[in-house]
């Protein structure tokens, strides 16, 4: 899924046939480095081989490896020497995502995000019963 150079159509699984995967661009999102991502997927899976699958072939297949942390995202650049990714400190920049969630904040977004679903299942529905209506006439 992730390798830049295979020519062939990767599936993804799906309900009752699966279906070729069509994104160019995949976010993965870990509290993990990739090192210790690796070396986690390594621990908890039998059948995965360290030979074949080694780190080396899980970081060339990664373009941009992003560090965030509450007050900054850093750029982490592949190293060959360490073979590892290194946070390239003097790249840092302001994180705009950062606040803490709260349970009450969360609510109030989870209310919020229901009454515009609600809203727009009642549009749909008027603007439905009003081409029930001019197709009556």
């Amino acid at each position: 899924m992730l390798d830049p150079y295979k020519d062939d159509i990767v599936m993804g699984a799906s309900r009752y046939f699966d279906k070729p995967l069509t994104a160019s661009t995949f976010i993965i999102t870990s509290p993990y480095t990739p090192r210790e991502f690796h070396l986690k997927i390594a621990d908890d899976t039998r059948l995965f081989d360290v030979e074949i699958d080694s780190f080396k072939q899980l970081a060339r297949r990664l373009s941009l490896v992003l560090y965030l942390d509450k007050e900054s995202i850093y750029v982490a650049l592949y190293h060959q020497k360490e073979e590892d990714f290194i946070i390239e400190e003097a790249d840092k920049e302001r994180n705009p995502y950062t606040g803490e969630t709260t349970t009450d904040s969360q609510n109030v977004m989870a209310k919020e995000l229901y009454k515009n679903i609600i809203s727009d299942i009642k549009n749909k529905d008027s603007i439905n019963e009003k081409k029930a209506e001019s197709q009556l006439d």
